[in-house]
C-alpha cells in the first residue's frame, strides 16, 4: 500500500480546509436567515393564486362547517296569555352540514393574480347523527315573524280601537309549528291574504328564519391575494362590486373592514386587533388577539383566540360610534340598547321589513331591561360569542365559532296601546340561537404543524450539525498540520545532521599509515 508523499498530504489538508471553510461560511449564513427565508417560504405558499394550497383549501367543495341550531320553545304559554313572563326552552340542536361552491371565479386584469373575485353558493344538509330529534316531526311553540311584523307595521294605527279588534282577531304572536317548517319556511295564511291585496308589499306567501338560504347565491365578492403586500391577504375589496354596503345608517358601519374565509395576514400578536367581516350578519368586527389555546384536535398546536372588542355590543348611549350599525328604517326602537341590534336588512336584503334583531346566546351582554323579560329554562346559561383560534405565523385560522341568536322584537301594550296583550311591555322575544362552526381535523392541523414548527427545527438542528462537523474537522486538520509540520522540521533536521557529518568526513585528509615514514 503506497503512502500519500508529503506534497499529497498538504493539497489533501488544504482541500479539506476549503471545503470545511465553505460548509461553515453557507451554513452559517442560511442559520443567520434562517427565519426569513422560513418566512419567504412561507408567503410563497399562503398567498392566493393559481395553484397555490390557500386556493385549493379555500374552493375545495368537499370541505364543510356545521350550523347548529337550538330552536326556543314556550314552555308555558297559557301563562304568558295572562301577561305572564316567556319561559323559554331550547330544543336541538338540530345539525346541518353547510358546503360552499365557489364559481364565477376571476382574477385581477394586471395579469399578476392581486384581486380574486367569486361568488359563493351555500347548501345545508342536515345530519340526523349528530342532530337530536328531527326537525320534521318535532314541534315547538314559537314566535309568530308575520305577526310580530304586522303589529309592528301597524303601530301609528292602533290607537284607533277598530284597527286594535282586527289585529287582535287576526293576529297572533305566538303558534305551533315543526321546527323544519319555522326554519326553512312555510306558507302563512297572513301573508296570502296581504298577498292577494298588496302584492308589493307581501311578494312572498313564505316565511322561515332561513327561508332564503338554502342554495342562496352570494354577492360577487373581490378579495386581496396577498401578492403585492402580505398583509393586506384576504382583505376584501368589494361586495358585489361595491366598497360600501348599504345596510346600516352610518359610513363607518358599511365600510367591509377586514378579511373573510379562512385566511388572514400572517405573524400574529397577541395584544394586537383585527378586523374581520361576518356574512351571517352583514358586517365588520373588529377582533382582538386576547390569548393562547391549544388546537381541539391536536393539543401540541399552539393558536391564538379572537373575540370581539367590549365595545362591539355597547348601545349608542354608552359608545355613540355604535350609532352607525343602526338601520334607517326600523320596526324597532331605533336607538336598541345593548347587546341587541337590527338585523332585517341583512338577512332580507331590504325586500322584507321584519323585525328581527341580532344578540348573542342568552341575552350575553345585553342591557338588563333585555335580559330580565324572559326567563331561560333547562340548561346552563353559557357565555356563548363570536371566536376564532388562529395559528400565529401563517394566520390561518383553524377553528371557528359564531354564536348569535335572532330575536323578534315586539312593542309593550301597556306603552303601546294595541301591541300584543300578552307582552304588556317591549319584548326582544327569542326565536333561536345558532353556532357556525368549523374545525380543522387533525391531519390537517398535524401537517401544518410539522411544516411550521417541527421541520424547521429539524433543519435548525441539521444546520448546526453541519457547521459544528465544519468547525471540528477544520479544528482536526489545523492540529494534523501543525503534527505533520512538526514531523516534517525534525526529518529536515536529522537530514540536514547527518549532511554535514558526511561533509566533515570528506573535508578531512586520511591518515599515513606506520609504513609510510619508513624509507
Amino acid at each position: 500500500m503506497t503512502q500519500c508523499s508529503p506534497r499529497c498530504s498538504f493539497i489533501s489538508l488544504l482541500l479539506g480546509m476549503v471545503v470545511s471553510t465553505l460548509t461553515a461560511i453557507i451554513c452559517s449564513a442560511v442559520y443567520y436567515n434562517f427565519d426569513e427565508l422560513i418566512q419567504k417560504r412561507l408567503t410563497e405558499n399562503i398567498v392566493i393564486k393559481p395553484g397555490s394550497p390557500s386556493l385549493a383549501i379555500m374552493v375545495d367543495e368537499s370541505k364543510y362547517s356545521y350550523l347548529r341550531v337550538w330552536l326556543f320553545n314556550l314552555t308555558n304559554p297559557l301563562e304568558v296569555e295572562k301577561s305572564a313572563k316567556p319561559k323559554l326552552k331550547t330544543v336541538g340542536p338540530y345539525v346541518y352540514r353547510k358546503y360552499s361552491i365557489f364559481s364565477d371565479k376571476l382574477w385581477s386584469a394586471d395579469g399578476r393574480h392581486t384581486t380574486f373575485t367569486y361568488t359563493e353558493k351555500n347548501v345545508f344538509v342536515f345530519d340526523p347523527k349528530l342532530s337530536v330529534g328531527n326537525p320534521e316531526k318535532d314541534t315547538i311553540i314559537a314566535a309568530k315573524i308575520p305577526d310580530f311584523t304586522a303589529v309592528a307595521l301597524g303601530k301609528d294605527f292602533l290607537r284607533f280601537s277598530k284597527v286594535r279588534k282586527i289585529m287582535k282577531h287576526f293576529v297572533q304572536p305566538l303558534f305551533k309549528t315543526t321546527v323544519q317548517k319555522y326554519l326553512w319556511g312555510y306558507d302563512d295564511k297572513l301573508l296570502k291574504v296581504c298577498n292577494r291585496f298588496a302584492e308589493d308589499i307581501c311578494n312572498s306567501t313564505k316565511v322561515g328564519l332561513f327561508s332564503a338560504k338554502n342554495n342562496s347565491i352570494a354577492d360577487p365578492v373581490t378579495i386581496v391575494t396577498g401578492v403585492d403586500d402580505i398583509s393586506r391577504l384576504g382583505h376584501i375589496l368589494s361586495i358585489k362590486n361595491q366598497s360600501l354596503l348599504d345596510i346600516w345608517a352610518g359610513h363607518y358601519a358599511n365600510m367591509i373592514n377586514g378579511t373573510t374565509n379562512a385566511f388572514t395576514p400572517p405573524n400574529v400578536q397577541l395584544g394586537t386587533s383585527r378586523f374581520m367581516y361576518s356574512t351571517s350578519v352583514c358586517r365588520s368586527f373588529n377582533f382582538t388577539i386576547r390569548k393562547k389555546v391549544g388546537a381541539t384536535n391536536f393539543q401540541e398546536m399552539e393558536l391564538y383566540e379572537l373575540g370581539p372588542i367590549a365595545e362591539t355590543f355597547h348601545s349608542a348611549q354608552d359608545h355613540p360610534s355604535n350609532a352607525d350599525f343602526h338601520v334607517n328604517e326600523t320596526l324597532g326602537p331605533k336607538n336598541p340598547p345593548s347587546g341587541v341590534f337590527d338585523l332585517s336588512n341583512c338577512l332580507f336584503k331590504k325586500k322584507r321589513r321584519v323585525p328581527i334583531f341580532f344578540s348573542l346566546p342568552y341575552f350575553h351582554k345585553a342591557a338588563l331591561e333585555v335580559r330580565n323579560k324572559v326567563d331561560f329554562v333547562g340548561e346552563p346559561q353559557q357565555d356563548l360569542e363570536f371566536t376564532f383560534n388562529i395559528e400565529p405565523k401563517s394566520g390561518i385560522i383553524l377553528e371557528g365559532y359564531k354564536h348569535f341568536q335572532l330575536n323578534l322584537f315586539a312593542w309593550g301594550n301597556q306603552v303601546h296601546r294595541g301591541g300584543f296583550y300578552q307582552f304588556p311591555e317591549d319584548i326582544f322575544y327569542p326565536a333561536g340561537r345558532f353556532l357556525e362552526d368549523k374545525v380543522a381535523n387533525r391531519e390537517i392541523v398535524e401537517a401544518l404543524h410539522f411544516k411550521l414548527y417541527r421541520l424547521p427545527s429539524i433543519l435548525r438542528i441539521l444546520l448546526i450539525t453541519l457547521i459544528s462537523m465544519a468547525l471540528i474537522l477544520l479544528l482536526f486538520i489545523f492540529v494534523y498540520f501543525l503534527i505533520l509540520v512538526a514531523k516534517m522540521d525534525f526529518s529536515l533536521s536529522t537530514l540536514v545532521y547527518r549532511m554535514r557529518n558526511n561533509l566533515y568526513k570528506q573535508e578531512d585528509p586520511p591518515e599515513k599509515s606506520p609504513t609510510e615514514f619508513i624509507i
